[in-house]
Formats: structure tokens, sequence, C-alpha cells
């Protein structure tokens, strides 16, 4: 990992699994894993898979801090209709108020930072993440977001709008027209 050095901690017990993952390099980032038995269905080589696939996904995000920058012309139909519906509703929360089944302007924690956390002034970020699909039965809330990066006062911050095709391995830093 170039420069990172790694800790793992994990605590086990009849509520399931606490993971604590550590990573360390000029800052240092932090991320717990909360995983419940409340059935206790779940097999210790159930909890190891979810802790090794949890570790891998976390390990490429802070690896790639940079994302490839895309136009939004560029970018398929599905998504400009989704993008222009939210700045037309100015980007506000709106659960299900269309009619669709669609969760729009929920906070989104940027636990590990994926995303940049300080805008070009140092003021923090704080991302909402936008569906783009309509919600079904069969495939839930699909894969495909929007998050939006606004500052604390609620503003949104058009230089750090991002899609994700794959529900947060992958960004694409988007470019407003």
């Amino acid at each position: 990992m170039g420069g990172w050095t790694a800790g793992v901690g994990i605590k086990a017990g009849a509520e399931g699994a606490k993971v604590a993952i550590r990573w360390a390099s000029k800052k240092l980032t932090t991320r717990t894993l909360k995983l419940r038995n409340t059935q206790n269905k779940i097999t210790i080589q159930q909890y190891e898979y979810k802790i090794t696939k949890y570790i891998t996904r976390s390990t490429n995000r802070v690896a790639k801090p940079k994302y490839p920058k895309q136009s939004l012309s560029q970018m398929p139909q599905h998504v400009r209709a989704r993008y222009e519906e939210r700045v037309a509703n100015n980007w506000k929360r709106s659960k299900g108020r269309t009619g669709k089944r669609l969760e729009a302007g929920k906070d989104w924690q940027n636990d590990i930072a994926q995303l940049p956390t300080k805008d070009k002034q140092g003021n923090p970020i704080f991302y909402k993440e936008h569906d783009i699909s309509i919600a079904s039965h069969t495939n839930g809330r699909g894969a495909e977001r929007i998050v939006v990066g606004h500052s604390q006062d609620g503003n949104v911050l058009y230089d750090y709008i991002y899609y994700t095709p794959n529900h947060y391995n992958d960004f694409i830093h988007l470019i407003p027209k």
C-alpha cells in the first residue's frame, strides 16, 4: 500500500462483531464496522467474509482519492434526467413525494473520506445522496447515486458533485454542462 500502515481489531460476542480498521499515513483514518447477529444464524466464516470484503473495499477507496472527471452531457440519459430533476428541485430532500419511489437528499457520511472532506477554502463539505433509479421490490433502490457536496449552511457546492454507478465503489466527478 505504499507508505500506508493498516491495523485491524476484532471484538466478537453474542450480539455480533465489531471491527475497527485503521490506516496511518500523513492522516489517520479510523472506521468501525458493526456486524449484528440477532438470530445467531451467521457463522464466523460469514463474519470473516464480510470483514475481508469490507477491508478490501475500504483499502481500495482510500488508495484512490481522485476520480475521473466527466461532463454531464456525456453521461447516460437517465443520469442527466435525474440530475436536471434534482437541480429543478434545488437538490431538496424528497422521499417519494413525486409519486416515485426515489430517495433524494439523504445525508451520506463519506466515512472513510472517499470524496474530498474540505473545499478549496478549507471549509468542511457535507454530502447528500440522490437515487438514480426508481426503487422496486426486486432490486431495491439500485446501485446508482448522485452524491452532492453541500456547505455547512446547506448551499450546493457544484464543484463537488459525483456519480457512482456501483454503490460507492467508484465515482465520476460530474462537470455541469
